[in-house]
């Protein structure tokens, strides 16, 4: 991709951020009411798994909060594209080849940090 059509991609992006918010509300949250998912639970350890921490946080705070953050940033490596929907979000091909159960799907990355974790209640 060339750096005129990385900003033209991301312009296009960034002209439809209600599509964007569409998408994280039916992966945080759900498509509709069926299947809902009220809470996220996050554990965090170490390597060791010695120190154990559980957190809670309600779908609909988390889905605010990201949306919040919203910023396109295309990242253009050798082996492939990442697509950053936030500093919490990116999307990135899957990758493998055709033995692979699912070459070339898209998965979508979540990348908790001390700032959401903040935003959480600590159970443990």
């Amino acid at each position: 991709m060339s750096e005129g059509q990385k900003i033209d991609f991301m312009k296009l992006c960034n002209n439809n951020l209600d599509d964007i918010s569409q998408y994280i509300t039916k992966t945080l949250i759900c498509e509709d009411n069926t299947e809902m998912n009220d809470y996220w639970c996050i554990m965090k350890t170490n390597k060791t798994f010695t120190n154990i921490e559980l957190y809670i946080i309600s779908s609909k705070k988390l889905f605010e909060f990201i949306e919040q953050t919203i910023k396109i940033d295309i990242k253009l490596k050798k082996n492939g594209t990442c697509l950053h929907l936030s500093p919490y979000i990116a999307l990135q091909r899957k990758g493998g080849g055709d033995t692979d159960h699912s070459p070339n799907h898209i998965q979508a990355k979540f990348k908790v940090t001390q700032e959401i974790l903040n935003l959480c209640d600590k159970l443990s």
